[in-house]
């Protein structure tokens, strides 16, 4: 039995809130756990389910939604998205710097031609630099974590 007295609003609160979810933009947002469709089912025995709710419960039911497979993308806080914006702005300034000494024609001193880094094309090689310089603030990151946040933003814009 439920703590609430019978219609209490947070029952029918449970409806609305399935009901904005599976009415937002975002394919990956429209996803119900079947927890929160069984809490509301619960607490509302006697209430209709909406007609929205009621197609969702039959297609999850039958097998035609799937629920999302993998781990659910994290929402990512404000020093986060600080930290990209400032490996980007890194990203460019070297990438920019990489591209002018190719256009000068520098080739780079003897012991960093004999690395096998410097052989890498100039957006590897920016990311690298950018990595290395955005250690102190974000330890862990890589030149592959680097490209990956930038090409993210790339997407994110579309």
């Amino acid at each position: 039995m439920s703590e609430y007295p019978p219609g209490h609003r947070s029952h029918r609160s449970l409806f609305v809130i399935i009901q904005r979810r599976l009415s937002g933009p975002d394919p990956a947002e429209r996803n119900v756990p079947p927890e929160l469709l069984a809490e509301a089912i619960r607490l509302n025995p006697d209430e209709p389910l909406p007609p929205d709710i009621r197609t969702y419960l039959v297609g999850l039911l039958s097998g035609d939604i799937k629920p999302p497979r993998g781990r659910r993308r994290s929402k990512k806080d404000a020093l986060q998205v600080l930290k990209v914006a400032v490996a980007k702005l890194n990203y460019d300034r070297n990438t920019a710097w990489l591209k002018a000494r190719k256009v000068r024609g520098d080739v780079g001193w003897p012991c960093l031609r004999a690395s096998d880094w410097w052989g890498e094309p100039i957006h590897v090689r920016a990311a690298m630099l950018t990595a290395r310089q955005m250690r102190k603030c974000w330890p862990n990151v890589t030149h592959r974590h680097i490209l990956n946040e930038i090409s993210l933003m790339f997407k994110s814009t579309d």
